[in-house]
């Protein structure tokens, strides 16, 4: 999911300008989004220009924040297993 814009919520958003660390996806087709997702390195998806009009909903984020805590929750229990697997001696 982009990032919120400082015209639509009055708060500036603080950007890393490297590679993330960890696989991400930047949606949107707005100048800023593209210019983010290539410095991320993430996957770049067109998406619509949200405006304050249509700027996700609570519902919406709250869809975004189950799903990216199942991700994270299916990963911690990779790792798990792999530790697990291999011991932690």
């Amino acid at each position: 999911m982009a990032p919120e814009r400082a015209g639509l919520t009055g708060h500036g958003f603080a950007s890393p300008k490297m590679k993330l660390p960890f696989p991400s996806i930047a949606v949107g087709a707005d100048d800023e989004t593209q210019r983010l997702g290539i410095e991320w390195g993430s996957r770049l998806i067109d998406g619509p220009i949200l405006t304050a009009a249509s700027a996700p909903t609570n519902r919406f984020r709250a869809i975004i924040e189950r799903f990216t805590a199942a991700v994270v929750e299916r990963d911690v229990g990779a790792a798990y297993r792999i530790l697990n697997a291999i011991g932690d001696d």
